[in-house]
């Protein structure tokens, strides 16, 4: 962006997602059909399924309200981390495009490390440290406003490492125990009922971050959305979901949707 101008760089990234829907265009298997569907319903019995599903099931309930909070939280600080960095601190372009791929090497770092990490602490309790460590990466970053140019790169940088790797060990841990508790011709529904609760909290929490940034200033409400983004554990710790140790033990729930 520095050096070609920001519409250059916007042009670029749309012709990514060009690239990627090309590929996808590309794949050549046909959908498997599964046994045992459920015959075709209106919309409102299908998101009502859904809901019986995902919230009357304990750990699916635990997993998606967790997930949510802690998006919600993540937003908010989102909402203001560019302008926290480009306003507060003086970083250059460059440097924020430094800053973004610490974010994604922690994301990486993190696939790796979570299936051991599930392995060895079992996966509910990863998934609660893990949002715990999220939300303490998170928390490093208005600690970035206290110290020199070149201590608050080395603050920002960790904070992604470490807020982005705890997030991806707990994308990896959550994702395998809500297929497992999801009877197969339930898939759509509860697919559909966990992400629009999740991704519908983002905007509000963007919403509520500019607002009180607004009012409080950037450092504190990024503090108080590390702090939120931190306590999405709770719902994991809270819940039957924490002593989950592999989603081998688990089995579709039994909840009945008609």
């Amino acid at each position: 962006m520095q050096t070609l101008t920001a519409p250059i760089a916007i042009v670029l990234d749309a012709l990514s997602y060009l690239f990627a829907a090309a590929s996808v265009v590309a794949i050549r298997e046909g959908t498997p059909q599964r046994s045992g569907q459920l015959p075709s319903v209106g919309v409102v019995p299908a998101i009502r399924a859904g809901l019986r599903v995902v919230f009357g099931e304990p750990v699916l309930r635990a997993v998606t309200l967790g997930t949510a909070t802690f998006v919600f939280w993540s937003s908010a600080s989102s909402a203001l981390l560019v302008l926290f960095l480009l306003r507060d601190l003086g970083f250059a372009p460059w440097l924020l495009g430094v800053v973004l791929s610490a974010g994604a090497t922690g994301g990486l770092l993190g696939a790796v490390a979570a299936a051991p990490l599930g392995r060895r602490f079992g996966s509910g309790r990863t998934m609660t440290y893990a949002l715990l460590l999220g939300g303490v990466g998170a928390g490093v970053a208005p600690l970035a406003g206290l110290v020199p140019a070149s201590g608050a790169l080395v603050l920002i940088v960790l904070s992604q490492l470490v807020g982005w790797f705890g997030q991806q060990v707990y994308n990896v841990q959550q994702v395998p125990v809500r297929y497992a508790l999801t009877p197969d011709q339930l898939h759509g529904r509860v697919n559909a009922t966990i992400r629009t609760v999740v991704w519908g909290s983002a905007p509000l929490g963007a919403l509520l971050g500019g607002f009180l940034g607004e009012q409080w200033g950037l450092p504190a409400v990024l503090g108080i959305s590390a702090a939120g983004a931190a306590l999405a554990a709770g719902w994991i710790f809270r819940s039957p979901a924490q002593r989950v140790h592999h989603v081998a033990d688990l089995q579709p729930t039994r909840i009945p949707v008609g």
